[in-house]
């Protein structure tokens, strides 16, 4: 076992050398200012200094990186450009080269199934899972493989309609999967007309936390204080955290905005979690929430996107958690892969209500509340290009199981295998890629989501089952039902098994037919066939 560790180890390391060197290999230079046609300002300036970076002042230089690539596919009117960025993601390790990973992969798969086999387990997903929420294969299939169809047929409309405003534009018929974010973003224009910079004035940084303050109140009796505390960056705002009863629960740090050295995305930590000492007393949590909004500019106050918007109620659920908790022993603390996104997500979902919305979504110079227009705009355009995003999603989380059950190693030429098991088997479109191809799938084979990708969608699933619950009463804001939520989920950390604690809230297993509403991907009032539920 030390043995086949310490290879999985080495191959590891070399597939994700490999990756790095994949992706610092490739641009896309572009001399010709014409050739930036439809791109937005910000875009093509984030180009230029990629370009300065890369000793190209004058040019603009494109990269797979996501924050590049997308701006680039969505808004670019230069198809054989796109075509060109987009087969150099795709295509990543997977040229015969010195830094191609398919063999790195098979001797992963290899590596993984000799250590479940000494294990006792018959495949790697199996040993993975026996301590999940999930368990067992079965059921993670049987969650992926009941939204698959409905997605793929949802994704499918997605693309005729794409199809049809491609041709009567250019005459072409031949819709690509390059082609996907382009038409898209016209779609979305033409059908929903969403002004980005109008919505972010009702959404000021302080209207949202304002907001998410007032949920947290309203749910679970809590008040933010500020104080004064010791912080790294005069950024940070900090609070003390009072439960019902006006007394100490935590701390929380707020860390808002970009700066040198800081790295990106956004984040919940914990600098010291909840415990209890030898006497019983409890020892109360501090924990950061750091984020990567817009600073104030202009003498606006700083103003936030509907994503940016989602993203701090989903990180202020993961603070919840942290701060609720009142588990006995530090080993307890943790809960499962597929179970951690559960209170972060199930937050989202009161974002954009329109009762929560009315409620803080003002306009940051009049106060005004947001218009009962735009609200209706945006609850239509939450469903936009869904069955895109989740059978995207469900392809990678498909491979990633299908590659990862099975029971005795034979060699696997990848490229092959994914097309059987997704195209062939499965029906995925060729207009749609996996998000994820195997020689680049770090999440699998460099990171620590072997057998775990589906853990995603599998919290998704909880959330929005769990959110029904607040629907099902008539009052999103019932508390009772979140009283009930935080006494048999929050508090309890890793008490018991996951699933144990969502049956004890919900009474139930948790429904999968919640999230195919809440994506859209089938009409509420269409009844279900049967009561599909997550073992």
């Amino acid at each position: 076992l030390r043995k086949v560790d310490e290879e999985l180890s080495s191959a590891r390391v070399k597939y994700a050398a490999n990756l790095l060197a994949a992706n610092s290999g490739f641009e896309l230079v572009i001399s010709d200012v014409e050739d930036l046609d439809g791109l937005p300002s910000p875009t093509r300036e984030a180009a230029a200094r990629e370009a300065v970076a890369r000793d190209m002042k004058g040019k603009w230089v494109f990269t797979t990186k996501k924050p590049s690539m997308l701006p680039f596919l969505t808004y670019s009117s230069k198809r054989e450009l796109r075509e060109k960025l987009y087969r150099g993601y795709l295509d990543r390790c997977n040229y015969n080269d010195s830094i191609d990973n398919k063999q790195v992969i098979n001797d992963i798969v290899r590596l993984r199934t000799e250590r479940a086999h000494l294990l006792g387990y018959p495949t790697h997903a199996d040993y993975v899972l026996d301590v999940q929420m999930a368990r067992t294969p079965e059921n993670v299939y049987s969650m992926l493989e009941n939204i698959w169809t409905p997605a793929l047929d949802r994704a499918k409309e997605e693309l005729e309609a794409m199809r049809e405003m491609m041709k009567s534009e250019t005459g072409l018929d031949d819709f690509q999967s390059w082609d996907w974010w382009y038409y898209a973003e016209k779609v979305r224009s033409r059908d929903y007309a969403l002004d980005e910079n109008s919505l972010r004035s009702y959404f000021s940084l302080n209207n949202v936390r304002g907001g998410i303050f007032e949920l947290s109140n309203r749910l679970y009796g809590l008040t933010f204080r500020p104080v004064q505390l010791p912080v790294y960056n005069e950024d940070c705002e900090t609070y003390e955290v009072l439960d019902e009863k006006n007394e100490h629960l935590g701390v929380l740090y707020l860390d808002y905005y970009p700066r040198d050295g800081k790295s990106g995305g956004a984040w919940c930590g914990e600098y010291r979690p909840q415990s209890f000492d030898a006497e019983g007393n409890r020892i109360s949590p501090i924990v950061s929430i750091v984020c990567n909004f817009p600073r104030p500019t202009g003498g606006d106050p700083a103003l936030l996107s509907i994503d940016e918007t989602q993203t701090f109620f989903h990180e202020f659920g993961h603070a919840l958690h942290a701060l609720l908790s009142q588990v006995k022993y530090s080993g307890l603390g943790g809960v499962e892969r597929d179970f951690v996104e559960l209170p972060s997500q199930i937050m989202e979902n009161w974002a954009l209500e329109p009762e929560m919305l009315r409620r803080y979504a003002l306009h940051h110079r009049t106060g005004d509340p947001i218009p009962d227009q735009m609200i209706q705009k945006l609850q239509r355009s939450r469903h936009f290009n869904q069955g895109f995003n989740t059978v995207e999603l469900l392809a990678a989380s498909l491979s990633d199981m299908d590659m990862h059950t099975m029971e005795n190693y034979a060699a696997i030429d990848v490229n092959a295998f994914e097309v059987k098991m997704l195209n062939q088997k499965r029906g995925l479109i060729e207009q749609i890629a996996p998000r994820y191809r195997y020689p680049y799938f770090s999440h699998i084979f460099d990171g620590g989501y072997s057998a775990g990708y589906y853990s995603y969608l599998w919290a998704e699933v909880l959330d929005k089952d769990a959110f029904s619950a607040f629907v099902e009463s008539g009052d999103i804001f019932n508390k009772r039902i979140a009283t009930d939520f935080r006494k048999k989920v929050l508090e309890r950390g890793g008490e018991a098994d996951g699933m144990d604690l969502y049956r004890a809230f919900r009474g139930s297993e948790p429904n999968y037919y919640s999230l195919l509403i809440a994506r859209g991907l089938v009409e509420p009032e269409e009844p279900a066939e049967e009561d599909p539920a997550v073992k």
